[in-house]
């Protein structure tokens, strides 16, 4: 018994009597594109048996995906805090009275900035107190290690997000009367604006933070989540 010819050999062999139905004067431009539709044709056919993505790839996609359902709630958190902060509008302020605006963790009061109070509000109050004894003017873009990054990779939050979270600080009691005002407006303005960012840019502030956790834990050849 004669095997039945396949789906791609009946469509070979459609084209060939196509080929050889018209006149004898068929350009070679028409025979070059039927063959080059005979191959288009076994290209697709193989297609699904193509893998789409290398094993590495979508191992990496896989932590990435991880990651980013973990840290989507606690993102969310985080803004969440910024928002109580600013709205409270009991802002941060330079220690010295006589001090103009600037960056500090804590003041004298032991009231946080933006970013540290959230830091604290989080469940890291002892991070923060450490860290204000160590370089109470500590700035997030001059951070390359240590403990408020390794808070910053787990937090949902970018380090550049965070950048636009510490702003500067009120200025000193001295100054308090003619400029305070100014400046408390100014910065409730600034963090409320920094969070309707934050929102916006939701979805690539959280792939580009599971983006950096995942990396962090392929450097660290571990599996474990």
């Amino acid at each position: 018994m004669r095997a039945m010819p396949s789906r791609q050999m009946q469509r070979n062999l459609e084209i060939r009597r196509n080929l050889t139905a018209g006149s004898r004067t068929t350009s070679s431009a028409t025979i070059a594109f039927a063959f080059l539709c005979a191959a288009a044709g076994l290209a697709y056919a193989s297609q699904d048996r193509m893998p789409s993505k290398t094993p590495s790839v979508s191992r990496e996609s896989e932590l990435e995906a991880r990651w980013r359902s973990a840290l989507s709630d606690r993102r969310e958190k985080m803004i969440d805090l910024l928002h109580d902060y600013w709205t409270k509008g009991d802002f941060v302020q330079n220690p010295d009275p006589a001090g103009g605006q600037g960056h500090f963790l804590l003041d004298g009061r032991g009231k946080p900035c933006p970013l540290a109070s959230i830091i604290m509000e989080s469940g890291d109050r002892d991070l923060i107190e450490e860290a204000a004894k160590r370089n109470n003017n500590v700035l997030v873009a001059d951070i390359t290690e240590g403990p408020i990054l390794s808070w910053i990779l787990r937090s949902g939050l970018t380090q550049e997000e965070c950048i636009l979270i510490q702003r500067p600080s009120l200025s000193g009691d001295d100054l308090a009367r003619r400029v305070r005002p100014q400046e408390q407006k100014r910065l409730t303005a600034d963090l409320e604006q920094v969070e309707r960012s934050l929102r916006a840019n939701a979805e690539q502030g959280l792939a580009t933070a599971a983006r950096r956790m995942a990396a962090v834990q392929r450097a660290r050849n571990s599996d474990r989540f």
